[in-house]
């Protein structure tokens, strides 16, 4: 008998907490909302381009290679009549190796980054709750 009070306290208080709910009525019923005609938009209808037959430029093609000829004109217009000239890429300047030297940059460790994972996976073992490691974890 004390089972059967305690289901019905249980329905009863499911029910008052599911009246809480705003959707409860539509979760429970098999009730159908029309979409508010105000929210819809129109979208415009796909169009063809202009010219569906415009196959993609070759790369041999005339036309292309005056393209590239008008943009190495322009820029020789906006750099004063010379071409830019590319240039060395150094590795390190002596600044940079000064800076580098005074800050101690040569007793990093190298594995720094495997160091760091190793002590921080025994912490991301520990945050896992036990749902996650019972599922998760391998037992191998």
């Amino acid at each position: 008998m004390k089972k059967h009070v305690t289901y019905a306290t249980l329905a009863v208080l499911a029910a008052f907490a599911l009246t809480g709910c705003e959707d409860a009525r539509k979760a429970l019923t098999q009730t159908k909302a029309a979409p508010d005609e105000f929210s819809i938009y129109t979208r415009a209808p796909l169009t063809m381009p202009p010219d569906y037959g415009l196959r993609p430029p070759s790369e041999n093609d005339p036309a292309q290679d005056k393209a590239a000829d008008t943009q190495m004109a322009a820029k020789q217009v906006m750099l004063g009549g010379r071409a830019a000239e590319p240039r060395a890429i150094q590795a390190s300047t002596p600044g940079t190796t000064a800076l580098l030297s005074r800050v101690g940059a040569h007793l990093a460790e190298p594995n720094i980054r495997r160091i760091v994972d190793e002590e921080n996976s025994a912490y991301a073992f520990e945050d896992q709750s036990v749902m996650e490691r019972l599922l998760y974890n391998d037992p191998n």
